[in-house]
């Protein structure tokens, strides 16, 4: 299995230093009507909902053109990263640490890719349920939402061993991507061709 083949304290080093990296690739626009100091998680927990569905169909793109080659397509593996992405600022904005909620859910892998992502898309919906509430309420349950990001972050190391895919792998095309935006002022917008 793929989990093995780095240890714990090598990929959690990675994995803050990518969750370092991603603070600095967001800036903050204020929405109309939403308090200034709810608009980060709002986007960020709409961010997470959006790119894990956006994972889903990638995933049934490949499973539907007959993915037995398990050589995942670019597209899924983009949309792996941009969800991982917004994991990490979601983590960083309640002040957790990336690497220690990436590991805080044992890996539970599902007999098929489908399954698995599904169990990620569950995972995301807690977690903007929890942001929801905390934005509607005005107090965080950290207890559901940290389960939640558990749970994303196992589903997500799932998704990727039923792909053989390292996560230090996605998460360096990630930042690629997005510094290369960065560079670009295309930070905005839509689409991975930009």
């Amino acid at each position: 299995m793929l989990e093995a083949a780095q240890s714990p304290r090598i990929i959690a080093d990675y994995i803050n230093d990518y969750a370092d990296w991603a603070e600095t690739r967001w800036t903050t626009s204020l929405l109309p009507g939403i308090d200034p100091s709810l608009a980060s998680e709002l986007v960020m927990a709409f961010g997470l909902g959006g790119e894990t569905a956006e994972v889903a169909e990638e995933v049934l793109n490949f499973e539907n053109a007959g993915g037995s080659e398990r050589v995942a397509p670019d597209n899924l593996l983009k949309e792996l990263g941009d969800s991982f992405y917004y994991f990490c600022r979601l983590t960083r904005q309640f002040g957790l640490r990336a690497s220690t909620v990436f590991f805080s859910a044992p890996l539970r892998l599902e007999n098929d890719l489908k399954s698995q992502t599904l169990t990620m898309v569950v995972a995301a919906g807690k977690v903007q349920e929890a942001c929801k509430k905390y934005v509607r309420d005005g107090s965080l349950n950290r207890e559901k939402l940290e389960a939640g990001l558990g749970g994303f972050a196992a589903a997500w190391r799932g998704v990727c061993a039923l792909l053989e895919v390292e996560p230090e792998f996605i998460m360096s095309q990630n930042r690629a991507k997005i510094d290369a935006r960065h560079v670009k002022g295309t930070i905005r917008g839509s689409g991975n061709d930009r």
